[in-house]
């Protein structure tokens, strides 16, 4: 009786994570072959205080669309997106980070979305995305 309650849960264990691990790629194909969805190139965002490179952030993002009208608007002013989440990220990143910087991503996703919102008009996107936000060569910069 124990053989089989034993190999009874490995099988049972077995299912529910290939039920998960499927649901997973599907969901990834979703998002990849939505529409709705359009990614703005990584950018490098570099980190200056007193004149130095303390560091820099690469930042990959998306932005959710409510209609496929509002996203072919994103697509058609992505250059001018792409230049104001930059200089929004440049200014606040060089502001804000120092040694032990942590990133409040709901300020973030705020920020962006207010800077998408003033570009295309309000109500048309649900959320800008964060893809990736990975900080590189943080260096001692003098304070």
């Amino acid at each position: 009786m124990q053989k089989i309650s034993k190999i009874y849960h490995f099988v049972l264990a077995f299912l529910a994570f290939f039920s998960v691990a499927s649901q997973d790629i599907h969901a990834r194909e979703l998002t990849t072959n939505n529409e709705l969805f359009v990614e703005v190139e990584e950018m490098i965002i570099p980190v200056i205080q007193r004149r130095d490179i303390a560091g820099f952030f690469s930042v990959v993002l998306a932005v959710d669309c409510k209609t496929l009208e509002a996203a072919q608007k994103v697509e058609k002013y992505l250059p001018l997106i792409r230049d104001r989440f930059f200089w929004d990220l440049f200014v606040l990143l060089g502001v804000i980070w120092s040694p032990d910087f942590r990133t409040d991503i709901t300020e973030l996703k705020k920020r962006l979305r207010r800077r998408i919102d003033k570009t295309i008009g309000e109500d048309q996107v649900n959320d800008v995305l964060i893809i990736s936000f990975q900080e590189h060569e943080r260096r001692n910069a003098e304070l």
